[in-house]
């Protein structure tokens, strides 16, 4: 949010339309400086590693960094099975 910010204060010092805006632009960077010494309301994304939960029906697949492999009904399943010949089932 603070990047957001910084850039919508450089846009605004930009030449043409800098002296119509240098008060918003004040205020703005008044604002920066007031969140700035703000202590943060909403944890940093991944610090606690990853959470999942499902409310609804039905299956919740999750495989961060990984591969899911999901076989629902009859038949067979071969995850990351590689046939070189005939194969009868």
């Amino acid at each position: 949010m603070m990047e957001m910010m910084n850039g919508v204060c450089a846009l605004a010092e930009n030449g043409a339309i800098k002296t119509e805006m240098e008060d918003q632009v004040k205020g703005l960077r008044d604002a920066i400086e007031k969140l700035s010494k703000m202590e943060p309301s909403v944890p940093k994304e991944g610090s606690d590693g990853d959470t999942f939960t499902n409310f609804g029906s039905g299956d919740m697949l999750n495989a961060p960094g990984g591969i899911v492999n999901k076989s629902t009904g009859s038949g067979n399943h071969f995850p990351g099975a590689t046939f070189s010949g005939s194969v009868t089932f």
